[in-house]
Protein backbone atom coordinates (compact mmCIF):
# COMPACT_ATOMS: atom_id res chain seq x y z
CA UNK A 1 0.00 0.00 0.00
CA UNK A 2 1.71 3.34 -0.56
CA UNK A 3 -0.36 6.26 0.46
CA UNK A 4 0.18 10.05 -1.18
CA UNK A 5 -1.22 12.80 1.40
CA UNK A 6 -1.82 16.29 0.39
CA UNK A 7 -1.39 18.65 2.96
CA UNK A 8 -1.87 22.21 3.92
CA UNK A 9 -0.07 22.83 6.88
CA UNK A 10 2.14 25.89 7.44
CA UNK A 11 6.07 25.23 6.32
CA UNK A 12 7.31 27.53 9.16
CA UNK A 13 4.66 28.28 11.87
CA UNK A 14 6.44 31.39 13.24
CA UNK A 15 7.31 32.88 9.74
CA UNK A 16 3.81 32.73 8.61
CA UNK A 17 2.54 34.27 12.18
CA UNK A 18 5.09 37.08 11.65
CA UNK A 19 3.92 37.47 7.64
CA UNK A 20 0.17 38.13 8.21
CA UNK A 21 -1.97 39.99 9.06
CA UNK A 22 -4.95 37.58 9.41
CA UNK A 23 -3.46 35.11 11.65
CA UNK A 24 -3.03 31.56 10.56
CA UNK A 25 -5.24 28.77 11.61
CA UNK A 26 -3.12 26.83 14.50
CA UNK A 27 -5.75 24.17 14.93
CA UNK A 28 -5.86 23.50 11.17
CA UNK A 29 -2.12 23.05 11.08
CA UNK A 30 -1.94 20.83 14.26
CA UNK A 31 -4.81 18.72 12.89
CA UNK A 32 -2.62 18.01 9.68
CA UNK A 33 0.70 17.83 11.61
CA UNK A 34 -0.56 14.89 13.69
CA UNK A 35 -2.57 13.51 11.24
CA UNK A 36 1.00 13.04 8.87
CA UNK A 37 3.09 12.23 12.17
CA UNK A 38 0.69 8.97 12.38
CA UNK A 39 0.76 8.50 8.75
CA UNK A 40 4.67 8.44 8.98
CA UNK A 41 5.06 5.80 11.98
CA UNK A 42 2.16 3.41 10.17
CA UNK A 43 3.56 3.95 6.84
CA UNK A 44 6.93 4.92 7.19
CA UNK A 45 8.22 5.41 3.65
CA UNK A 46 5.64 4.02 2.00
CA UNK A 47 4.17 7.79 2.47
CA UNK A 48 4.87 10.82 0.43
CA UNK A 49 3.24 13.95 1.60
CA UNK A 50 2.66 16.93 -0.94
CA UNK A 51 1.41 20.39 0.63
CA UNK A 52 0.56 23.19 0.05
CA UNK A 53 0.68 26.34 2.60
CA UNK A 54 -2.76 27.31 4.06
CA UNK A 55 -2.01 30.86 3.43
CA UNK A 56 -4.49 34.29 3.18
CA UNK A 57 -3.25 35.97 -0.44
CA UNK A 58 -1.20 38.66 -0.98
CA UNK A 59 -1.35 41.68 0.73
CA UNK A 60 -3.00 40.04 3.97
CA UNK A 61 -0.13 37.78 3.63
CA UNK A 62 3.19 39.64 3.09
CA UNK A 63 4.97 37.47 0.55
CA UNK A 64 3.99 37.24 -3.18
CA UNK A 65 6.29 34.36 -3.93
CA UNK A 66 6.66 31.36 -2.31
CA UNK A 67 9.38 29.12 -3.95
CA UNK A 68 9.04 25.55 -4.06
CA UNK A 69 10.84 23.14 -1.71
CA UNK A 70 12.16 20.18 -0.46
CA UNK A 71 12.06 20.13 3.63
CA UNK A 72 12.30 17.56 6.63
CA UNK A 73 9.78 18.19 9.18
CA UNK A 74 11.11 16.16 12.64
CA UNK A 75 7.41 14.96 12.98
CA UNK A 76 6.30 13.83 9.64
CA UNK A 77 9.95 13.01 7.98
CA UNK A 78 10.47 14.28 3.97
CA UNK A 79 7.77 16.54 2.09
CA UNK A 80 7.68 18.15 -0.84
CA UNK A 81 6.14 21.92 -0.69
CA UNK A 82 4.54 23.30 -3.52
CA UNK A 83 5.43 27.34 -4.68
CA UNK A 84 3.09 29.62 -5.97
CA UNK A 85 2.48 33.48 -6.89
CA UNK A 86 0.32 34.16 -4.19
CA UNK A 87 -2.20 36.34 -5.59
CA UNK A 88 -6.13 35.65 -5.55
CA UNK A 89 -7.47 32.81 -8.22
CA UNK A 90 -3.60 32.87 -9.93
CA UNK A 91 -2.37 31.44 -6.64
CA UNK A 92 -4.97 28.58 -7.08
CA UNK A 93 -4.53 28.10 -10.62
CA UNK A 94 -0.60 27.23 -10.03
CA UNK A 95 -1.24 24.91 -7.26
CA UNK A 96 -3.61 23.12 -9.39
CA UNK A 97 -1.06 22.34 -11.89
CA UNK A 98 1.75 21.73 -9.58
CA UNK A 99 0.10 19.14 -7.72
CA UNK A 100 -1.42 16.95 -10.62
CA UNK A 101 1.68 16.86 -12.03
CA UNK A 102 3.43 15.78 -9.07
CA UNK A 103 0.84 13.48 -8.46
CA UNK A 104 1.23 11.94 -12.18
CA UNK A 105 4.56 11.46 -11.08
CA UNK A 106 3.77 10.00 -8.12
CA UNK A 107 0.88 7.32 -9.74
CA UNK A 108 3.73 6.87 -12.52
CA UNK A 109 6.36 5.53 -10.06
CA UNK A 110 3.75 3.56 -7.61
CA UNK A 111 1.47 2.01 -10.43
CA UNK A 112 2.81 -1.53 -8.87
CA UNK A 113 1.07 -1.22 -5.89
CA UNK A 114 -2.37 -0.61 -4.63
CA UNK A 115 -2.26 3.60 -4.38
CA UNK A 116 -4.47 6.20 -2.16
CA UNK A 117 -4.50 9.84 -2.24
CA UNK A 118 -5.90 11.73 0.29
CA UNK A 119 -6.23 15.71 0.92
CA UNK A 120 -6.72 17.40 3.84
CA UNK A 121 -10.20 19.39 3.76
CA UNK A 122 -11.67 20.51 0.55
CA UNK A 123 -8.73 23.25 -0.89
CA UNK A 124 -9.90 23.38 -4.65
CA UNK A 125 -6.92 23.22 -6.26
CA UNK A 126 -6.67 19.44 -4.20
CA UNK A 127 -10.27 18.31 -5.48
CA UNK A 128 -9.81 19.57 -8.70
CA UNK A 129 -6.36 18.28 -9.09
CA UNK A 130 -7.21 14.62 -7.35
CA UNK A 131 -10.37 14.20 -9.31
CA UNK A 132 -8.44 14.49 -12.50
CA UNK A 133 -5.94 12.13 -11.58
CA UNK A 134 -8.81 9.52 -10.56
CA UNK A 135 -10.64 9.80 -14.44
CA UNK A 136 -7.14 9.48 -15.70
CA UNK A 137 -5.92 6.61 -13.22
CA UNK A 138 -9.37 4.97 -12.06
CA UNK A 139 -7.46 2.27 -10.20
CA UNK A 140 -6.11 4.43 -7.34
CA UNK A 141 -8.50 5.55 -4.29
CA UNK A 142 -9.06 9.06 -3.16
CA UNK A 143 -9.50 10.24 0.60
CA UNK A 144 -10.76 13.49 1.80
CA UNK A 145 -9.76 14.12 5.71
CA UNK A 146 -12.40 16.91 6.26
CA UNK A 147 -11.86 18.63 9.63
CA UNK A 148 -15.39 20.85 10.25
CA UNK A 149 -18.15 21.99 8.07
CA UNK A 150 -19.04 25.24 10.26
CA UNK A 151 -17.47 26.93 7.47
CA UNK A 152 -20.29 25.39 5.44
CA UNK A 153 -23.14 27.10 7.46
CA UNK A 154 -21.88 30.16 7.97
CA UNK A 155 -21.65 30.81 3.72
CA UNK A 156 -24.71 29.03 3.68
CA UNK A 157 -26.60 31.36 6.06
CA UNK A 158 -25.05 34.61 4.65
CA UNK A 159 -27.38 37.42 3.41
CA UNK A 160 -28.18 35.99 -0.31
CA UNK A 161 -29.32 39.55 -2.21
CA UNK A 162 -25.46 40.83 -2.72
CA UNK A 163 -23.60 38.90 -5.74
CA UNK A 164 -20.48 38.69 -3.84
CA UNK A 165 -22.75 35.81 -1.45
CA UNK A 166 -24.64 34.46 -4.53
CA UNK A 167 -20.97 33.68 -6.24
CA UNK A 168 -19.64 32.40 -3.07
CA UNK A 169 -22.96 29.77 -2.26
CA UNK A 170 -21.94 28.77 -5.75
CA UNK A 171 -18.11 28.40 -5.57
CA UNK A 172 -19.53 26.44 -2.14
CA UNK A 173 -21.56 24.41 -3.94
CA UNK A 174 -19.58 23.33 -6.77
CA UNK A 175 -16.70 22.64 -4.06
CA UNK A 176 -18.79 20.07 -2.58
CA UNK A 177 -20.30 18.51 -5.12
CA UNK A 178 -16.44 18.19 -6.46
CA UNK A 179 -15.53 16.64 -2.89
CA UNK A 180 -18.47 14.25 -2.77
CA UNK A 181 -16.83 12.13 -6.21
CA UNK A 182 -13.89 11.33 -3.45
CA UNK A 183 -13.67 7.30 -2.71
CA UNK A 184 -14.07 7.19 0.99
CA UNK A 185 -13.87 9.75 4.17
CA UNK A 186 -12.22 11.09 7.48
CA UNK A 187 -14.99 12.79 9.39
CA UNK A 188 -14.72 14.41 12.77
CA UNK A 189 -18.67 13.47 13.36
CA UNK A 190 -20.66 10.88 12.58
CA UNK A 191 -23.40 14.10 11.57
CA UNK A 192 -21.28 15.04 8.88
CA UNK A 193 -22.17 11.81 6.64
CA UNK A 194 -25.34 12.60 7.15
CA UNK A 195 -25.01 16.32 6.22
CA UNK A 196 -22.73 15.41 3.27
CA UNK A 197 -25.01 12.91 1.92
CA UNK A 198 -21.95 10.65 1.14
CA UNK A 199 -24.74 7.43 -0.48
CA UNK A 200 -22.82 5.00 1.76
CA UNK A 201 -18.97 5.58 0.74
CA UNK A 202 -16.76 3.89 2.88
CA UNK A 203 -15.86 6.60 6.15
CA UNK A 204 -14.04 6.37 9.31
CA UNK A 205 -14.52 9.35 12.39
CA UNK A 206 -11.79 10.92 14.20
CA UNK A 207 -12.64 13.92 16.26
CA UNK A 208 -9.12 14.57 17.15
CA UNK A 209 -5.39 13.40 17.12
CA UNK A 210 -3.00 13.96 19.99
CA UNK A 211 0.82 13.09 18.64
CA UNK A 212 2.96 10.59 20.43
CA UNK A 213 6.21 12.49 19.59
CA UNK A 214 4.72 15.32 22.97
CA UNK A 215 4.06 12.24 24.69
CA UNK A 216 7.38 12.40 26.94
CA UNK A 217 7.60 16.35 26.18
CA UNK A 218 3.89 16.26 28.56
CA UNK A 219 4.50 13.95 30.81
CA UNK A 220 6.60 16.15 33.84
CA UNK A 221 4.50 18.81 33.76
CA UNK A 222 4.73 21.75 36.55
CA UNK A 223 1.66 22.08 38.83
CA UNK A 224 0.61 25.09 39.41
CA UNK A 225 1.24 25.07 43.37
CA UNK A 226 0.34 29.21 44.13
CA UNK A 227 -2.60 30.34 45.67
CA UNK A 228 -3.49 32.14 42.26
CA UNK A 229 -6.99 30.39 40.57
CA UNK A 230 -5.77 30.74 37.45
CA UNK A 231 -8.75 30.02 34.16
CA UNK A 232 -7.06 29.90 30.79
CA UNK A 233 -8.58 29.77 26.91
CA UNK A 234 -6.72 29.65 24.08
CA UNK A 235 -8.30 30.19 20.63
CA UNK A 236 -10.82 32.48 18.68
CA UNK A 237 -11.94 35.55 20.88
CA UNK A 238 -15.49 35.80 19.55
CA UNK A 239 -18.89 36.10 20.68
CA UNK A 240 -19.55 32.89 18.11
CA UNK A 241 -17.56 31.17 20.91
CA UNK A 242 -19.37 32.54 23.70
CA UNK A 243 -16.05 33.98 24.97
CA UNK A 244 -18.19 36.71 25.92
CA UNK A 245 -19.99 34.71 28.36
CA UNK A 246 -16.91 34.06 30.07
CA UNK A 247 -16.42 37.57 30.49
CA UNK A 248 -19.63 38.49 32.26
CA UNK A 249 -18.95 34.99 34.33
CA UNK A 250 -15.50 35.94 35.45
CA UNK A 251 -16.69 39.29 36.52
CA UNK A 252 -19.46 37.16 38.81
CA UNK A 253 -15.85 36.16 40.46
CA UNK A 254 -14.46 38.60 43.10
CA UNK A 255 -12.12 36.81 44.71
CA UNK A 256 -8.93 38.47 43.83
CA UNK A 257 -7.22 35.52 43.83
CA UNK A 258 -8.51 34.23 40.58
CA UNK A 259 -6.86 35.39 37.30
CA UNK A 260 -8.71 34.89 33.39
CA UNK A 261 -5.79 34.21 30.77
CA UNK A 262 -6.77 34.79 27.33
CA UNK A 263 -5.13 33.38 24.49
CA UNK A 264 -5.81 33.98 20.47
CA UNK A 265 -7.20 36.84 17.74
CA UNK A 266 -10.73 37.80 17.04
CA UNK A 267 -13.36 40.15 17.35
CA UNK A 268 -13.50 40.51 20.87
CA UNK A 269 -9.89 41.05 21.04
CA UNK A 270 -10.79 45.40 22.20
CA UNK A 271 -12.96 44.68 24.57
CA UNK A 272 -10.81 42.07 26.58
CA UNK A 273 -8.17 44.35 26.03
CA UNK A 274 -9.97 47.22 27.83
CA UNK A 275 -11.47 44.75 30.56
CA UNK A 276 -8.08 44.14 31.33
CA UNK A 277 -6.95 47.51 32.18
CA UNK A 278 -10.05 48.24 34.51
CA UNK A 279 -9.43 44.55 36.41
CA UNK A 280 -6.08 43.62 36.64
CA UNK A 281 -6.92 39.69 36.90
CA UNK A 282 -7.78 39.14 33.36
CA UNK A 283 -4.52 39.01 31.26
CA UNK A 284 -4.69 38.93 27.76
CA UNK A 285 -1.41 37.68 25.68
CA UNK A 286 -2.68 37.81 22.09
CA UNK A 287 -1.70 35.53 19.63
CA UNK A 288 1.57 33.21 20.79
CA UNK A 289 3.45 30.11 19.00
CA UNK A 290 2.30 26.66 20.01
CA UNK A 291 5.43 26.21 22.42
CA UNK A 292 4.71 29.86 24.16
CA UNK A 293 1.23 28.88 24.35
CA UNK A 294 1.88 25.63 26.36
CA UNK A 295 4.32 27.33 28.67
CA UNK A 296 1.59 29.26 29.87
CA UNK A 297 -1.21 27.08 30.02
CA UNK A 298 1.07 24.68 31.65
CA UNK A 299 0.78 27.38 34.34
CA UNK A 300 -3.27 27.12 34.58
CA UNK A 301 -5.46 25.92 37.22
CA UNK A 302 -8.42 24.78 34.85
CA UNK A 303 -8.60 25.17 31.01
CA UNK A 304 -11.80 25.91 29.61
CA UNK A 305 -13.72 25.67 26.47
CA UNK A 306 -16.53 28.24 26.68
CA UNK A 307 -18.26 27.45 23.67
CA UNK A 308 -22.07 26.35 23.85
CA UNK A 309 -24.10 23.79 22.09
CA UNK A 310 -26.09 26.30 20.38
CA UNK A 311 -26.01 26.50 16.17
CA UNK A 312 -26.42 23.24 13.72
CA UNK A 313 -22.69 23.66 13.54
CA UNK A 314 -22.05 22.43 16.79
CA UNK A 315 -22.92 18.75 15.06
CA UNK A 316 -20.50 19.17 12.53
CA UNK A 317 -17.60 20.33 14.12
CA UNK A 318 -15.17 18.95 17.55
CA UNK A 319 -13.07 21.78 18.93
CA UNK A 320 -9.70 20.36 18.90
CA UNK A 321 -8.47 22.60 22.17
CA UNK A 322 -10.14 19.87 24.13
CA UNK A 323 -7.68 16.93 23.42
CA UNK A 324 -4.78 19.34 23.63
CA UNK A 325 -6.43 20.92 27.02
CA UNK A 326 -6.88 17.42 28.42
CA UNK A 327 -3.12 16.44 27.37
CA UNK A 328 -2.02 19.21 29.53
CA UNK A 329 -3.11 17.24 33.11
CA UNK A 330 -4.87 19.79 33.53
CA UNK A 331 -9.48 19.85 34.36
CA UNK A 332 -11.15 20.52 31.59
CA UNK A 333 -13.96 22.57 31.61
CA UNK A 334 -16.52 22.96 28.46
CA UNK A 335 -19.85 22.26 26.89
CA UNK A 336 -21.42 18.98 25.65
CA UNK A 337 -21.29 19.55 22.04
CA UNK A 338 -23.86 17.31 19.68
CA UNK A 339 -20.59 16.58 17.75
CA UNK A 340 -18.68 15.39 20.57
CA UNK A 341 -18.21 11.43 21.44
CA UNK A 342 -19.36 10.08 24.94
CA UNK A 343 -16.52 8.98 25.53
CA UNK A 344 -15.53 12.64 26.69
CA UNK A 345 -18.02 12.65 28.95
CA UNK A 346 -15.87 10.93 32.14
CA UNK A 347 -12.82 13.70 31.49
CA UNK A 348 -15.13 17.01 30.78
CA UNK A 349 -16.74 19.16 33.52
CA UNK A 350 -20.04 20.29 31.96
CA UNK A 351 -21.96 23.05 33.28
CA UNK A 352 -25.70 22.16 33.79
CA UNK A 353 -27.07 24.66 31.66
CA UNK A 354 -25.83 28.07 29.23
CA UNK A 355 -26.34 30.35 32.50
CA UNK A 356 -23.96 32.38 33.87
CA UNK A 357 -24.51 31.15 37.05
CA UNK A 358 -23.98 27.20 36.15
CA UNK A 359 -20.87 27.92 34.29
CA UNK A 360 -19.48 29.87 37.40
CA UNK A 361 -20.26 27.55 39.88
CA UNK A 362 -18.56 24.72 37.69
CA UNK A 363 -15.29 27.21 37.71
CA UNK A 364 -14.94 27.75 41.53
CA UNK A 365 -15.78 23.96 42.22
CA UNK A 366 -12.93 22.81 40.00
CA UNK A 367 -10.92 25.79 41.34
CA UNK A 368 -11.42 24.74 44.76
CA UNK A 369 -10.17 21.21 44.77
CA UNK A 370 -7.24 20.58 46.58
CA UNK A 371 -3.80 19.36 44.82
CA UNK A 372 -4.04 15.85 44.95
CA UNK A 373 -7.32 15.95 43.79
CA UNK A 374 -6.28 18.38 40.60
CA UNK A 375 -3.03 16.14 40.18
CA UNK A 376 -5.44 12.78 39.89
CA UNK A 377 -7.71 14.70 37.74
CA UNK A 378 -4.82 15.71 35.30
CA UNK A 379 -2.90 12.16 35.05
CA UNK A 380 -6.66 10.40 34.49
CA UNK A 381 -7.25 13.02 31.31
CA UNK A 382 -3.53 12.70 30.08
CA UNK A 383 -3.28 8.86 30.18
CA UNK A 384 -7.21 8.73 28.17
CA UNK A 385 -5.81 10.91 25.18
CA UNK A 386 -2.50 9.06 25.38
CA UNK A 387 -3.75 5.77 25.21
CA UNK A 388 -7.23 6.00 22.99
CA UNK A 389 -6.21 9.30 21.03
CA UNK A 390 -2.51 9.07 19.96
CA UNK A 391 -1.55 9.42 16.32
CA UNK A 392 -0.65 6.15 15.50
CA UNK A 393 -3.90 4.75 17.00
CA UNK A 394 -6.08 7.45 15.34
CA UNK A 395 -4.67 7.50 11.89
CA UNK A 396 -4.56 3.77 11.84
CA UNK A 397 -8.50 3.65 11.64
CA UNK A 398 -7.47 5.31 7.77
CA UNK A 399 -5.61 2.59 6.93
CA UNK A 400 -8.24 -0.19 8.32
CA UNK A 401 -10.59 1.23 6.26
CA UNK A 402 -8.16 0.93 2.98
CA UNK A 403 -7.81 -2.32 3.53
CA UNK A 404 -11.73 -2.81 3.90
CA UNK A 405 -11.97 -1.26 0.65
CA UNK A 406 -9.15 -3.05 -0.94
CA UNK A 407 -10.70 -6.81 0.10
CA UNK A 408 -13.98 -5.67 -1.02
CA UNK A 409 -11.90 -5.16 -4.79
CA UNK A 410 -10.87 -8.37 -5.17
Amino acid sequence: MKVCFCSTFLNDEKEAILNSKIAPSVSTHNFNINLLNGLRKNLGSDLTIINTEKLASFPNYRKVLIKSTREINDKIGMYFNIGKINLPILKDIIEYFKLKNQLEKWIKFNNKDAMYICAYGRRLSHVLAINKMKKIYPEITTCMALADLSGNLACKTASYGRIKDQIANMLLDFQINQSKKFDSFVLLTKQMYEYLKLNNKPFTIIEGIYSTDLMNSNADINENTSEEKIIAYSGILSSQYNVDNLLDVFELIQDSNYQLWLFGDGDLKSKIAEKSKSDNRIKFFGYVDNKSLKEHLNKATVLINPRQNIGEYTKYSFPSKVIEYLTLKKPVIGYKLDGMPDEYDKYIFYPNDNTVESLKYEIEKVCNYNSDQLHEIGEVNYNFICEYKNSTVQTNKILSMFKNMEGEKL
